[in-house]
């Protein structure tokens, strides 16, 4: 009995060292340093180059789909032989096994056209300016309004800082700003009581299916079935577009490509090159030794029912939560999506930037009891600031997955909060910055 008050008091030191408000400007402020340097040196160097370009970013596969569309043959949008020719005509200096496979759906690349009528070069400007433009507003639509001022910029900060933003997005050009967007969006409607509008703009991420697959699994566990209408609706609307502005054959390439590149990702005859990035249990569990034994694999599924089931039976229960509980239950939901998903890359955790902000706004609403919880909160926040920069290499060295371990560390804490003893009876709710503005 003497263990639980001994590890509340190592919980509460390790808290303890969560950096001040003033230590997060500098750590944020020199993460911005360093890397938007970098950031200018990629395009230049993709302006400078174009003849002997060779060091592939993300992007790139993107353009590749979107060159198919324009050349008028929809037909081989997923024929992987031909986006490797298309490719080699964008890096000159690729070597003819290197590939960016485009798996998205047929709609994502008919949205990108205006970008690959431009070079490369400037489409990757262009790309870099939109995708931007595409994260700050979703930041700015859920960014915490209980938050005192000096904090909110402190957050705003932050998430300009983080890896998946600042190096997966604009430096590779990876493309999750458009469903972060969508998300932040789904969640502020969703805050209004906008539930059906909520889901719509889940279904319109359904470019990339099984994403936020796990968030609406558990909407339909909760008997929130607005929303799971509203995600039937606007899935059914990109898949109308996607065949609109294609053809039947090629949407039904996409399904098949989409079933291919799953079942080659978890497929661990061969470690694809980019298995480092990989943050959902499944993978992070897989490569460690003796994970891809059969008995490691059931533990991994057990844990994962496991886990399921218990954010099943808070779900089950939701109709009850006030409004920052449910708050708190929907970050914890998108957290434990990137774990419980089969095919979850580091810069898709650019959604935890949604949960975190949905979580400081909801303890703050819940009363002093709740707000002690900050300090945890703080540190969990710096500490997946921090590991997002360095989970590649690392897990590349050591086959340890830090980011894996610090989102299930937050989708725990997120989760417990949900649940712990009210604090609201008898407690003065703080008030926010406006109520106490217009009082």
């Amino acid at each position: 009995m003497a263990l639980r008050p001994a590890i509340g008091r190592l919980i509460t030191r390790l808290c303890s060292v969560a950096p001040s408000r003033m230590e997060a400007i500098i750590i944020c402020s020199g993460l911005l340093a360093a890397h938007v340097p970098m950031l200018v040196v990629v395009l230049a160097q993709e302006f400078g180059a174009s003849q002997t370009r060779s060091n592939l970013r993300d992007l790139g596969g993107f353009y590749v789909g979107a060159t198919i569309l324009n050349s008028g043959q929809p037909e081989a949008l997923y024929d992987l032989d031909f986006q490797g020719r298309v490719l080699r005509n964008v890096y000159p200096g690729a070597l003819p096994t290197q590939r960016l496979p485009y798996v998205y759906a047929p709609i994502f690349a008919f949205g990108l056209r205006p970008f690959a009528a431009l070079p490369f070069e400037w489409a990757s400007l262009a790309w870099a300016m939109l995708s931007a433009g595409l994260y700050v507003t979703g930041v700015l639509l859920l960014l915490p309004r209980r938050l005192p001022d000096g904090y909110r910029s402190v957050a705003l900060l932050a998430s300009l800082a983080f890896a998946p933003f600042l190096v997966e997005t604009l430096i590779a050009g990876q493309v999750t700003a458009v469903a972060f967007f969508l998300v932040a969006l789904a969640l502020r409607f969703e805050r209004a009581g906008l539930r059906f509008l909520a889901g719509v703009a889940l279904g319109l991420g359904a470019y990339r299916p099984h994403l936020l697959m796990p968030f609406v699994v558990m909407a339909a566990v909760g008997r929130e079935f607005a929303i799971v209408a509203g995600f039937i609706v606007g899935a059914a609307a990109m898949a109308a577009a996607s065949i609109g502005a294609t053809n039947w054959p090629t949407f039904v390439n996409w399904i098949h490509a989409l079933t291919s590149f799953g079942s080659r990702a978890t497929d661990f005859a061969e470690l694809p090159p980019w298995w480092p990035g990989f943050i959902d249990l499944y993978h992070s569990l897989h490569v460690l030794p003796g994970g891809g034994s059969w008995p490691a694999k059931v533990e991994c599924a057990v844990a994962a029912a496991c886990a399921t089931a218990w954010l099943a039976s808070v779900w089950w229960r939701s109709k009850t939560l006030p409004r920052p509980r449910r708050d708190l239950l929907i970050a914890a939901t998108l957290s434990w999506s990137l774990l419980l998903n089969v095919f979850v890359v580091v810069y898709d955790s650019m959604l935890l930037t949604l949960g975190l902000f949905l979580t400081a706004d909801a303890l703050y609403a819940l009363g002093p009891r709740a707000t002690q919880k900050l300090p945890t909160l703080r540190m969990l926040a710096m500490l997946i600031l921090a590991v997002s920069f360095v989970s590649r290499p690392f897990a590349h060295a050591t086959g340890v997955q830090l980011a894996t371990l610090a989102i299930l560390a937050l989708a725990v804490f997120q989760l417990r909060a949900v649940k712990d003893p009210p604090s609201e009876a008898g407690v003065t709710r703080v008030a926010t910055p406006q109520e106490q503005s217009a009082g």
